[in-house]
């Protein structure tokens, strides 16, 4: 399969909206989901998306993840408009330049770590041995090699968020997009995860995390607080 990875552009904008909107019908009801909103975000910066259930957050993350497109705006990848893309060309671009982590970590259960981690890579065409070397370098950046044979069932909570980081991280993806990734985890593990994804912050990418979790506020470089569907406020150069 061809890449289709587009080259970051010079001024550090992977993803950008500008006045998108999302609206769903149902029946003779239009519920409008996120209001007009436009912001950009920057790699090499760990963003928070913050804000109560019901807010719109999960609705902007799936818009920046072009799972659903935007029902009005426009919505850019490293400079690319992707609101007249196929849903072929969308897969693709999710696959080569965004990686997900989610709530409940989305591990497949009779693949051990190192095969779950290995999928991103199988879908983009890799033979099996540089699928392998690649996921273990993956699994040797979380500290999750030494369980590399181990099945989902039998790691904790944390280390499974940590292995679903590796598949997240393994395509080297310009953008990792994480939806509530500390949620099901206990104050240590929310420290590990936290660590790691602010270290794939400043490993020339973005990170963008979804969340209602307070303690994660420490970590962060940009806060964009959203209510009732919008932006209500933005926390850049934080210097906490």
């Amino acid at each position: 399969m061809t890449e289709n990875k587009i080259s970051v552009s010079p001024n550090k904008i992977v993803a950008q909206l500008e006045g998108a909107v999302k609206k769903y019908k149902t029946g003779d009801t239009i519920i409008t989901a996120l209001k007009p909103t436009s912001h950009s975000f920057e790699k090499n910066k760990l963003t928070l998306i913050l804000g109560p259930s019901g807010s719109g957050k999960t609705t902007l993350l799936s818009i920046l993840g072009s799972v659903i497109y935007p029902t009005e705006g426009t919505v850019k990848i490293n400079g690319q408009i992707i609101n007249n893309l196929s849903q072929r060309q969308l897969a693709d671009l999710r696959l080569n330049n965004i990686g997900f982590v989610f709530q409940y970590f989305n591990l497949i259960s009779p693949l051990n770590a190192l095969e779950n981690v290995m999928e991103p890579l199988k879908l983009m065409g890799s033979d099996k041995s540089e699928a392998k070397k690649r996921a273990l370098e993956a699994l040797n950046k979380v500290g999750m090699t030494d369980r590399a044979n181990s099945l989902p069932k039998n790691l904790s909570g944390g280390q499974q968020q940590r292995v679903a980081i590796a598949r997240a991280l393994v395509t080297d993806p310009p953008i990792v997009l994480c939806d509530e990734p500390t949620a099901s985890l206990d104050h240590d593990s929310v420290k590990s995860v936290l660590d790691r994804l602010k270290k794939m912050s400043e490993e020339d990418r973005a990170v963008i995390v979804v969340t209602h979790d307070e303690r994660l506020k420490p970590y962060a470089d940009e806060i964009v607080y959203i209510q009732n569907g919008e932006i209500s406020e933005v926390q850049k150069e934080l210097k906490l």
